[in-house]
């Protein structure tokens, strides 16, 4: 089985989405260090019953390495073309590093 394990900064707050498939974590992390055209990678990971707790710390700009599946799927650039975009199911989420305060202002 292939894995991936990267480490990056939300872009934005994490979000829960319950749908017919089911309930999961939807968040895009961006490779730390790399600039503006850094590596992302959007990260779903599946539960069940309520959302875990640790949602409530993914903010923008905390530091995570996530452990997971990778795939690829479609998506659009900013000028709208369609771009090819690296995903993974998360298996493992770790915090390394929680937003501030100043970060989100």
């Amino acid at each position: 089985m292939n894995a991936l394990i990267f480490s990056g900064k939300l872009i934005a707050d994490a979000r829960t989405v319950k749908s017919e498939k089911g309930s999961f974590i939807s968040f895009t992390l961006y490779e730390t260090g790399k600039g503006k055209d850094a590596p992302k990678v959007d990260v779903t990971q599946n539960f069940k019953g309520d959302a875990p707790s640790i949602v409530e710390h993914l903010k923008k700009f905390t530091t995570v390495v996530i452990t997971g599946t990778p795939y690829a799927k479609l998506g659009k650039d900013r000028d709208g073309n369609t771009v090819p975009i690296l995903a993974a199911f998360a298996d493992k989420i770790d915090i390394v590093a929680f937003a501030t305060e100043k970060q989100n202002e």
